[in-house]
């Protein structure tokens, strides 16, 4: 069985390249925040993030 794809929009995360996270969702105030890395450690620009909040 395949699922319908989705309709939400990619953001920019100010600070990070988007090769390392984006926003996804209908608007820039209601995202989720996708952090994509390999290995067990969170890149740096995403800890500064975490920290930050």
């Amino acid at each position: 069985m395949r699922e319908a794809g989705s309709t939400e929009t990619a953001y920019d995360v100010t600070g990070v390249s988007p090769e390392v996270a984006i926003a996804v969702g209908d608007t820039p105030g209601d995202t989720t925040f996708v952090a994509v890395y390999s290995g067990n450690e969170l890149p740096p620009e995403v800890k500064k993030l975490v920290k930050g909040s």
